[in-house]
């Protein structure tokens, strides 16, 4: 399937793709939606039965926010606790619906799908180990080569210049660390299918394989 995101009964991919996302944005407006209107339900109770007024006159409470508040939640608690929990479970939702729709956003705009997501991750991580074990082997044989040729050299010198040997040795390991911290820096994706922001969001909004002239193209 071109463009397939992931699969569980129904595949996304390029002609579905819209839909998918409208889904995600629209669940997660509607439990924000939820979330306002419970709440401002709770918001009117607590007006409408005068909760600040008791405590503070009545139970002498000081009419601070922090003094307040664990009591109003512990009368939400016994009072509203299906409305509350509610709005809990909504919330969280809506975060998680959130996310979700920022994550199929961005593999949007940069025109990348779900499995070239993570199939990239893990060539990445085999690719830097690599470069690190290549780093560590040559600083090795360097180090080797720097000892040898320190116990060829004469006696008066041998105290000077072995501690020259690991002073070198430790400039070379130095220097191919910072190379290979380097090459991890300049390793970086070639995404030959991301075509700009535009276009990228365009080909999701209104697939090529919808298009008039593609399907023309592809009978000819």
């Amino acid at each position: 399937m071109y463009d397939m995101q992931h699969s569980k009964n129904n595949c996304i991919g390029e002609k579905n793709l819209r839909y998918f996302l409208a889904f995600l944005l629209w669940h997660f407006f509607l439990c924000l939606y939820g979330v306002v209107i419970l709440g401002a339900i709770l918001a009117g109770e607590l007006k409408e039965r005068k909760v600040f007024r008791i405590l503070t006159v009545y139970y002498g409470i000081e009419n601070s926010f922090s003094k307040l508040t664990p009591h109003i939640v512990q009368w939400f608690l016994n009072s509203y606790n299906t409305h509350v929990l509610l709005i809990l479970f909504m919330a969280v939702t809506s975060l998680l619906l959130a996310g979700f729709f920022g994550y199929h956003v961005y593999l949007v705009i940069t025109n990348t799908t779900t499995n070239e997501t993570f199939k990239w991750d893990s060539y990445k991580k085999w690719q830097l180990s690599l470069t690190q074990v290549r780093a560590a082997s040559e600083s090795l044989k360097h180090s080797a080569e720097l000892v040898n040729a320190g116990k060829q050299m004469s006696p008066d010198a041998n105290t000077h210049d072995s501690k020259c040997g690991l002073f070198n040795c430790y400039l070379s390991f130095k220097g191919l660390f910072t190379r290979w911290r380097k090459e991890k820096q300049d390793f970086v994706q070639n995404n030959v299918y991301d075509r700009g922001v535009i276009h990228n969001i365009s080909e999701a909004i209104y697939p090529l394989s919808c298009r008039k002239y593609f399907s023309l193209t592809k009978s000819d």
